[in-house]
């Protein structure tokens, strides 16, 4: 429901967001991807990584530090592009072992791989274990068709002209794998797992429409459209995650979705996180 402008400019000249006023204040060179939210997450991934390839490709001594900020769907275009970096990296680095078999050597990282250059992912009111409203229209739909008659039938058809990204966020499908299984639209379909990357410090800020964060309508809501529960994820609170994982979680009461992307505490946590 948005794109690359929500990060530059609000509903007026005066409300400068987050893009602008890094690169003002901290002289970050900042880059925008627009995407079609239509197509599969998965989909979306590929594209990015490829994307940001062919950036250290092609300006390989302008970038530094890379630092990923994903609002909502965009958080998960973020981790499906680290899965198939991840993917990519693993094939190369065994093609390069299987060179020099007994040789206890260190292969160069393949040219134009953008995972040493990121640092940081920034996720904000990313629905990491799913969205609430998708789930509720898939049952709808799922009961409908079950009841199976004319008007049903219809209106279930209706519900099922989502689009396929749509689709994706009711369980977070980040892979091709999943909306590939034949058992994809189950209830309770298989879903692949996407850990953090090692080494890269993540941020998930998460948005309640509530004064405290301690009730079960915090876990379920949240931002109104992004459970916190979701919000926070399953795979970030995992007591049993490798030590060099970074995961700082912040609850910032009172928001909701959309003014994730402008409130003041959150580009202030960014901005020092950046500044660090």
């Amino acid at each position: 429901m948005g794109d690359e402008i929500i990060w530059q400019t609000g509903a007026g000249p005066e409300d400068v967001r987050f893009g602008p006023r890094l690169q003002q204040e901290l002289g970050a060179n900042c880059l925008y991807v627009r995407y079609n939210s239509g197509l599969h997450i998965s989909e979306n991934g590929r594209r990015l990584h490829q994307l940001l390839t062919e950036l250290v490709q092609t300006f390989p001594a302008a970038v530094g530090e890379l630092v990923l900020i994903g609002h909502s769907m965009g958080g998960l275009v973020i981790r499906s592009a680290g899965y198939y970096a991840a993917q990519e990296h693993s094939v190369s680095a065994a093609s390069s072992a299987a060179l020099e078999p007994g040789l206890a050597t260190v292969a160069p990282e393949p040219a134009g791989e953008w995972l040493p250059y990121l640092r940081d992912v920034f996720l904000l009111g990313v629905p990491n274990d799913g969205s609430f409203l998708e789930q509720n229209s898939h049952l709808t739909a799922l009961i409908l068709r079950k009841i199976n008659i004319w008007p049903t039938r219809a209106i279930s058809g209706l519900i099922d002209k989502r689009s396929n990204g749509i689709k994706d966020l009711r369980f977070a499908r980040l892979t091709d794998e999943d909306w590939q299984n034949e058992h994809a639209d189950d209830l309770f379909p298989p879903r692949t797992v996407v850990p953090p990357l090692p080494g890269v410090r993540y941020h998930v800020l998460v948005g309640s429409l509530m004064k405290t964060v301690d009730s079960a309508l915090h876990d379920y809501f949240g931002d109104g459209l992004v459970g916190a529960g979701s919000a926070r994820g399953r795979i970030f609170r995992d007591p049993a995650a490798p030590p060099d994982l970074r995961i700082t979680t912040r609850v910032y009461p009172r928001l909701h979705h959309g003014t994730l992307l402008s409130n003041p505490e959150v580009y202030q946590y960014i901005r020092e996180r950046l500044a660090e």
